[in-house]
């Protein structure tokens, strides 16, 4: 569920101040991880590392089917495609329906949201987003959640940029 909530909040704020409609592509990259979730991590690092070249190319053309990729040092890139509609909304999308999504504070070039989840771990958090035009913006979040009974705390960063007007054939379908 950790992961869901970062992408969660990684895809709101392409939506949260005017944004250029397009395909969007959102680099989220792990700052820091303690307890659980910094093993668990190292551990998909390992075992992917350790894949066969025909069975990791399969898990890449999956993930990019879904408009994912992982990169080698565990960060994962998420593209996105916003409608006009979208766009035009300026509010965010829920897209997790065990998630709820607030703005904090809202300004010409920056936000400010908060996400609380109804999972197990009962993953929340805040972050900021500060917007570079209508086609880029830089953020970071810090996220608590529970695993097993354990508090973990994950801090991210996020980079988007817009990378064109047409969505077609951008997710390998």
């Amino acid at each position: 569920m950790l992961v869901a909530a970062a992408w969660c909040m990684a895809a709101m704020p392409a939506h949260a101040q005017r944004t250029a409609p397009g395909l969007w592509e959102i680099k989220i990259e792990q700052t820091h991880a303690d307890g659980e979730i910094a093993k668990q991590l190292a551990e998909a690092k390992r075992q992917l590392a350790s894949m066969p070249p025909e069975a990791r190319a399969m898990m890449a053309q999956m993930l990019s089917q879904q408009g994912l990729s992982l990169d080698d040092n565990g960060g994962v890139t998420v593209r996105i495609c916003m409608t006009p509609e979208d766009a035009e909304r300026a509010g965010i999308p829920q897209h997790d329906e065990d998630c709820d999504y607030e703005i904090l504070e809202r300004g010409a070039d920056r936000l400010r949201a908060r996400i609380q989840c109804r999972d197990e771990g009962r993953t929340r958090g805040e972050g900021e987003v500060r917007f570079e035009g209508d086609r880029a913006y830089r953020g970071s979040f810090d996220v608590e959640s529970r695993m097993d009974g354990k508090p973990m705390r994950m801090k991210m960063t996020q980079q988007a940029r817009w990378l064109a007007e047409d969505c077609s054939g951008a997710f390998g379908r």
